[in-house]
């Protein structure tokens, strides 16, 4: 059998029960350590990148601390909706530390947040507590970033078995030529998830030749994951207009990568700008996280 489609549903569960929280600051002073990456600043900034050929948008560091630790947090994509309460969404990496990602998005008065440190194999959960405080506690790496590392009696090193196949053998007639840029689960629904193709295919036009055997696949995952989603009021598209046309807490993303492994997840990133990801090789088949 030649590729597979397959959709993990790997799901990442918050584990605060019982770890001890750490109180940062008010939101209100949280949030402003983020405002310097916001408009005008953040062009100033992505231009001074630009000028210095940086390979990531240099927002800044912004300093923020853990029970145990302080750090650095290096912004490389940050957006506000001032029309929203100054609603704002931010991602990057921890400074001096090659696998980490963070991500931090809400209002002054509402802030959610994460700290992923995959070497160090602990993450950092940060919430707004009644009091208008931020607090963080440590929890698990899985807490925080889905794992799909499945067995092989669960069909992970068996991608021609199990599930995987019958996926394919149930979509294997359903993409007859629709144009796979504007596909929509649910119009209307007052939550995106952007299925971003663009990623894979920057420099494709889903009306090139090329793109005849890898439309139907990407057709049958946005099935898949519209499938996977109906249970909630959420449209899954592939349209980047109807993404744009919501506001920032009602949207989400995922990005087709041209990556080896398994997919992954973070929590809780609608209302975010961090991806989540398909990871796309011929091994592995699609792979939703």
């Amino acid at each position: 059998m030649g590729r597979h489609t397959a959709v993990a549903a790997c799901a990442a569960f918050a584990a605060l029960a019982g770890a001890s929280a750490h109180r940062v600051g008010k939101g209100r002073d949280v949030y402003a350590r983020f405002a310097p990456m916001f408009g005008a600043n953040r062009r100033r900034a992505e231009a001074l990148s630009a000028e210095r050929n940086m390979e990531w948008t240099f927002g800044g560091w912004v300093p923020m601390e853990t029970p145990t630790h302080s750090y650095e947090l290096a912004v490389e994509d940050s957006e506000v909706d001032e029309g929203d309460g100054g609603y704002m969404a931010t991602n990057g990496h921890v400074r001096a530390h090659e696998h980490s990602t963070f991500m931090m998005k809400g209002t002054e008065d509402d802030l959610y947040g994460w700290v992923v440190l995959e070497d160090e194999k602990t993450a950092f959960e940060y919430k707004t507590n009644a009091d208008g405080d931020v607090e963080v506690a440590e929890v698990p790496v899985s807490a925080v970033k889905s794992s799909c590392e499945f067995t092989e009696s669960e069909g992970g090193d068996a991608p021609d078995a199990g599930r995987s196949a019958s996926v394919e053998e149930a979509h294997e007639d359903g993409w007859n030529g629709q144009d796979i840029r504007y596909l929509q689960s649910s119009p209307g629904a007052p939550v995106v998830l952007w299925l971003d193709i663009d990623t894979f295919f920057s420099n494709k036009r889903s009306s090139d030749a090329t793109w005849g055997h890898d439309r139907k696949y990407f057709y049958q995952n946005w099935q898949a994951a519209a499938a996977g989603f109906s249970m909630f009021n959420i449209n899954v598209v592939t349209d980047k207009s109807v993404y744009d046309s919501h506001p920032m807490r009602k949207r989400g993303r995922a990005c087709f990568l041209d990556e080896e492994g398994r997919s992954y997840a973070y929590l809780n990133t609608i209302g975010s700008n961090r991806c989540g990801s398909f990871n796309y090789r011929d091994s592995n088949g699609y792979m939703l996280g």
